[in-house]
């Protein structure tokens, strides 16, 4: 695989992890919300003073929502979404909100299709915990993993992956059905561990050290299990997403710093030089409804961000009307 050069153009201050003094349940009372929300892909958090406000992205430039605590996932299908209040994290589900009081809890995840809540809870191991926000009832998770606290998501309605080590000792990449309650062992790593993970539709990106000197940037589908090596380039991956059949990366490879690339039919490319002049890796990517990606980036000396937008038909675009302290509302 060869890199090619085009000389085109976690989160801020946000505290979105709670910790909360609780007896480790859901809160049983369930309040009227009547403020039901709509967002678009690529919509924002932004802190200004003392406040935080949820800033849409509408076909002319970002606009607050009326709706006062600071969204941290949204699902469109459902219209389900988590938020916070008093650093604590509800979610909203069917006209109602609900209170999830945990000790140390934190990697919080929607399924695709909103009805679960899945979170990891850490008293000495990680456990993970998944809820059914429709009927706010706990599912049991008969696992035989040790699950990395960070490792784990949705793929699809009901199926869970996640990264860890079985009671046989397989270390790899397990999958369970939350409505079989089957776990399978779907990726064996016999060399190396997973340094980067992510769910995409019904397909698993994740970056694997198999030794010392080499990363393998892959691809398992879970339909048929199959792997594929998309890059053995990637030094440092923060987060990827996928659209119109290409990698959209930010990381750095072998040979370049921190940036925005695209890896497009087996060749990589970088996309972002100087404009802006720093990415800001810990922001993550984010897409809009036209399929465009967007990043976070300042130039030199500045310490608020700008959000842009990069697509190969038209470039780098600045989003924002002022830079700021901003994070991606996680949309599915």
């Amino acid at each position: 695989m060869r890199i090619k050069k085009k000389g085109i153009f976690l989160i801020t201050s946000f505290i979105l992890i709670a910790f909360l003094y609780s007896c480790g349940k859901v809160d049983d009372t369930l309040s009227p919300k009547t403020n039901i929300i709509d967002i678009e892909l690529g919509s924002l958090i932004e802190e200004k003073g003392s406040g935080i406000s949820n800033l849409n992205l509408t076909e002319t430039g970002y606009k607050k929502v009326q709706n006062d605590d600071p969204i941290v996932e949204y699902n469109k299908k459902s219209g389900n979404y988590i938020f916070i209040r008093n650093n604590r994290h509800y979610f909203y589900s069917k006209g109602k909100e609900k209170k999830l009081e945990e000790n140390n809890y934190e990697n919080l995840h929607l399924s695709d299709d909103g009805k679960y809540l899945g979170y990891m809870v850490y008293d000495n191991i990680y456990t993970l915990k998944v809820l059914n926000i429709e009927d706010n009832k706990q599912v049991n998770i008969n696992s035989k993993v040790s699950i990395s606290g960070k490792f784990f998501d949705f793929i699809g309605e009901n199926t869970l992956i996640y990264y860890g080590i079985s009671e046989k000792k397989e270390n790899g990449i397990f999958s369970y059905n939350l409505e079989t309650g089957k776990e399978e062992l779907i990726y064996k790593i016999d060399s190396g561990y997973l340094e980067f993970f992510k769910s995409y539709k019904d397909e698993i990106i994740f970056l694997q050290r198999v030794n010392e000197d080499e990363k393998l940037l892959k691809s398992l589908k879970l339909k048929d299990k199959s792997v594929e090596t998309l890059s053995s380039n990637i030094d440092l991956l923060s987060d990827v997403l996928k659209s119109e059949n290409n990698y959209y990366i930010l990381g750095s490879t072998k040979n370049d710093k921190n940036s925005l690339y695209i890896l497009s039919d087996g060749e990589l490319d970088r996309v972002v030089y100087d404009f802006p002049e720093k990415i800001e890796m810990k922001s993550g990517l984010s897409i809009n409804k036209s399929g465009e990606i967007l990043f976070m980036g300042s130039n030199t000396g500045e310490k608020n961000l700008d959000v842009y937008s990069y697509s190969k038909d038209n470039g780098i675009n600045l989003l924002t009307e002022n830079s700021g302290k901003y994070n991606f509302i996680k949309i599915n």
